[in-house]
């Protein structure tokens, strides 16, 4: 019976391997609303050299400073929705469409977390 399971189990995942594209297809950009040397923008450095190492790939960090993040966010939901923009945010990514009048995205519908 467990000889069964781990050829069930294994052939499940030699069938999910062939379904799922190869990530990344293409650059990878990580956007930090905030100015270079901030903990936001060391975190998203350290961030993108680790994650760079596991997906052999280099990933570059641009800064897009101003507005409490606003100005980041916008452009990353503005993005192409492909995984190439990443965006490491702050509380204000949830506060700002309170404290903004016009803010041009919706924190929830036009992001997809992918970590903490």
């Amino acid at each position: 019976m467990k000889i069964r399971n781990m050829l069930v189990a294994a052939s499940l995942l030699a069938v999910s391997g062939v379904a799922q594209a190869a990530y990344p297809s293409g650059p990878i950009t990580m956007v930090v609303g905030f100015s270079p040397g901030g903990t936001a923008d060391s975190t998203a450095r350290i961030l993108a050299e680790a994650m760079g190492k596991v997906l052999g790939q280099s990933i570059v960090v641009e800064n897009k400073a101003g507005a409490n993040g606003n100005i980041a966010t916008s452009y990353v939901a503005r993005a192409a929705p492909d995984g190439s923009t990443l965006f490491v945010t702050s509380i204000g990514h949830a506060v700002n469409p309170a404290m903004y009048r016009n803010v041009n995205y919706d924190p929830v519908k036009d992001f997809t977390p992918i970590g903490r």
